[in-house]
């Protein structure tokens, strides 16, 4: 449904062809601000009323913060500006063929919470306090940062928490920084022991994953959480930043690296396959104005030729963690764009689909590039909103 903008010939011919690239969801705009102005007041009871495919819009804050998207696969659109947090944020129990969206949540405490999910979860543009994701098995995050909670206390259990912890999940990073928390703080003792310490401990890793989870990650940053503090008058104990990530050595799992760096003094705990490649990506704006022309960005090699792939079905096909994880598959819509010139970066203009107003599609797309040796690497995938006329602009 998008076709370049080349020449009119062209054009018509790109139209025809991808006309038949199928969305992965289209539907209403269900608007959200907690003083009324709206159409819902929270979050939460504007998904119990939304269908699969609808689109839910955050003009202004919401009476929620703590919300959950179970079974249902929604779009939630924190419009920049917008002046509030999410607290606990949950997805889970999602359907295989569902597909769930989250962009702009800023979270300072609070967690994202993906649990239990067959369907595929599309993360971007967000600042978020922790990351779980367990038995999922198609999560990709684009643009994200993520502090793990700072430990509290020891004694009540309240330790420091992982930028991202995965657990038998397969996952996709792209241009992410994941960060963990600070250790628990030190403390002086009190009555016969003056000079004691009590609590204390280590940062934690920014990333960590056990259960046999798969992750790619590129152009990503990952940052091992500082000590806690050291009590002070006391003869304490000196603790050490956290690993840059942490790999469970019992249930062990694959993580591939591609322009991603760990920062830690302490190095990382387990071993990553890092690859010695450039990372291949296609920037495009999250919406755009039906029927408007947008750029797309690209980035790669000298010598790739680029294929755009449009609709179908939008989920990890397949562990190709070296090539890049195939995210849109049986395509309904593909077209060669170009060759990339030397430096490896080029843009082509495309043009957005017509969208009856007040609607919202979504359509997922991806760039295989393919090197003058024959080998595919694969730019992560992303998800294109095509806004009808009065939907806001994010």
């Amino acid at each position: 449904m998008l076709a370049l903008a080349i020449s009119i010939r062209r054009l018509i011919a790109a139209c025809l062809l991808l006309s038949f690239a199928s969305p992965i969801f289209a539907g209403d705009v269900l608007r959200i601000a907690g003083d009324g102005s709206e159409d819902y007041f929270s979050i939460s009871d504007a998904y119990a009323s939304a269908q699969s495919g609808d689109t839910l819009l955050v003009i202004r804050a919401p009476m929620d913060s703590d919300f959950a998207f179970d079974t249902k696969g929604v779009t939630l659109v924190s419009l920049a500006g917008t002046s509030w947090e999410a607290g606990l944020v949950t997805v889970r129990f999602l359907a295989a063929g569902e597909t769930a969206v989250l962009r702009g949540l800023y979270q300072v405490d609070g967690n994202l919470d993906i649990t239990d999910n067959d369907g595929s979860i599309l993360v971007t543009d967000c600042t978020l306090e922790g990351i779980v994701v367990e038995n999922s098995r198609d999560v990709a995050f684009a643009r994200c940062q993520s502090k793990g909670m700072d430990g509290i206390d020891s004694y009540y259990g309240l330790y420091a928490e992982m930028g991202l912890l995965a657990v038998a999940s397969t996952i996709l990073l792209e241009d992410c920084d994941l960060e963990g928390g600070r250790g628990t703080p030190e403390s002086c003792g009190s009555g016969f022991c003056m000079t004691c310490c009590t609590g204390g401990g280590n940062g934690t890793a920014g990333l960590g994953m056990s259960a046999g989870s798969f992750i790619r990650a590129q152009s990503c940053t990952f940052r091992g959480g500082p000590p806690g503090f050291q009590g002070g008058g006391c003869n304490c104990g000196t603790f050490t930043d956290g690993w840059g990530f942490w790999i469970n050595p019992m249930f062990m799992g694959e993580l591939v690296l591609l322009d991603s760096p760990t920062l830690s003094s302490q190095g990382d705990f387990g071993v990553a396959t890092v690859l010695a490649d450039t990372p291949r990506s296609a920037l495009l704006p999250n919406s755009v104005t039906s029927g408007s022309s947008l750029s797309l960005d690209l980035k790669g090699e000298l010598g790739d030729t680029v294929f755009l792939l449009l609709g179908g079905n939008f989920g990890f096909q397949s562990n190709t963690l070296g090539s890049g994880f195939v995210q849109v598959d049986q395509s309904t819509g593909r077209r060669r764009i170009r060759s990339l010139p030397p430096g490896g970066d080029a843009l082509s203009t495309l043009i957005a689909p017509t969208v009856p107003a007040g609607e919202v599609v979504g359509i997922p797309y991806q760039l295989g590039f393919l090197r003058p040796n024959g080998q595919v690497r694969f730019a992560p995938a992303g998800v294109l909103d095509v806004r009808g006329a009065g939907v806001p602009a994010w």
